[in-house]
């Protein structure tokens, strides 16, 4: 899943996935379930059910459970790390799961997003940004929901990367073509 993508790479910098992001997940137990969540559904879905032996429900639940436990911590509340876990939530819903859900958690970004200070306050050298506005477009695309982050509400430093579904969601059609 940490493939080189041009909208959060940087022109000098390539693999920032796996040389900044993946390192700083490691930081903290919210988004590292949250992305071991991610990164085990994708594989399920391609490879199917019975690929491997992790059950995705209770990964799910040790993820909101790091994710709430960081909410009641108030450093963690409104770190770069549960930014990012959310984030990675937001995008397992849209990808795999509920899109009230989904609502709920991109609803719960804006309001931390905001409590930052807005979208450049973010860390990671803006990478963080990136990504927050890649998953973004590509989920309202996938849903077929509004954009979030939009650019009146929420001036941003980088370009709201245009919506590319084979790269962000593996070719899994649209919720909108899904019926």
């Amino acid at each position: 899943m940490a493939v080189d993508i041009t909208d959060l790479d940087q022109t000098q910098t390539q693999a920032l996935l796996q040389t900044r992001f993946f390192p700083f997940i490691m930081t903290d137990p919210a988004p590292l379930h949250a992305v071991m969540l991610m990164a085990a559904s994708n594989h399920d879905h391609i490879r199917g059910s019975r690929s491997h032996t992790i059950d995705l429900l209770q990964l799910r639940g040790m993820a909101i459970r790091e994710i709430n436990r960081a909410l009641e911590d108030p450093v963690r509340a409104t770190s770069d790390q549960l930014v990012a876990a959310v984030a990675q939530m937001a995008c397992y819903e849209a990808l795999f799961g509920d899109r009230d859900i989904f609502n709920t958690h991109m609803t719960g970004l804006l309001r931390m997003v905001t409590l930052r200070g807005g979208l450049p306050r973010l860390g990671l050298d803006g990478l963080l940004e990136r990504i927050l506005l890649w998953i973004d477009a590509n989920a309202a695309h996938i849903t077929g929901c509004r954009i979030y982050f939009d650019r009146a509400a929420f001036p941003s430093t980088a370009v709201h990367p245009r919506p590319d579904p084979a790269r962000f969601a593996g070719g899994l059609p649209s919720r909108t073509q899904m019926g």
